[in-house]
């Protein structure tokens, strides 16, 4: 009997020891928005539950907004990060295509692995969680604020690049361009 009861405890010492828990802290996921109406965005998760939301041009909700996601969530969100194997993922996705780009950084207790790129180009499982981060926002109850929000990444930082949008985009009349002919 004693020798099943420490077979039994070694082999639950043995299955404890592969299920470790993620130690993910924060998620920042950008986006530059696309030559149509992709919107720019910004949007920050971590440990405590935590959102900061910034919606820019073509985003939904514009402005600056707080709020809270559930334990359920947070722990589902870094399943599939882990199962995405995103620590292998390359740094850059970038071909040239007019698919929205991501700016995203996942920071643990150890490191922080930064991804840049299309999302359409990153693999499958990871493209997956991108999109339902893109769409989350729009599920949850966020609280507009007139605090200032900052984040790691740049890419929400597209207008001020681009102008304010498409409708800023200038063409010369035909007969003002010379090297039309």
């Amino acid at each position: 009997m004693k020798k099943k009861i420490l077979i039994f405890l070694i082999l639950l010492s043995i299955i404890s020891s592969c299920n470790t828990k993620s130690d993910i802290i924060k998620l920042t996921l950008a986006s530059e928005g696309c030559h149509g109406t992709c919107s720019i965005m910004a949007l920050e998760i971590d440990d405590k539950l935590n959102v900061k939301y910034y919606g820019g041009e073509f985003a939904k909700n514009k402005g600056n907004y707080r709020g809270k996601i559930s334990e359920k969530y947070w722990s589902s969100l870094k399943y599939k990060l882990e199962n995405s194997d995103y620590l292998k993922l390359n740094k850059s996705y970038e071909n040239n295509n007019d698919f929205e780009s991501i700016e995203i950084i996942i920071e643990d207790s150890k490191s922080k692995k930064h991804i840049k790129g299309f999302y359409n180009d990153m693999p499958n499982e990871f493209n997956k969680i991108i999109v339902e981060l893109l769409k989350l926002p729009n599920s949850l109850n966020l609280v507009q604020t007139k605090d200032s929000l900052t984040f790691e990444t740049t890419f929400q930082k597209a207008e001020s690049r681009y102008g304010n949008g498409i409708g800023d985009i200038k063409f010369l009349p035909k007969n003002e361009d010379k090297n039309i002919k």
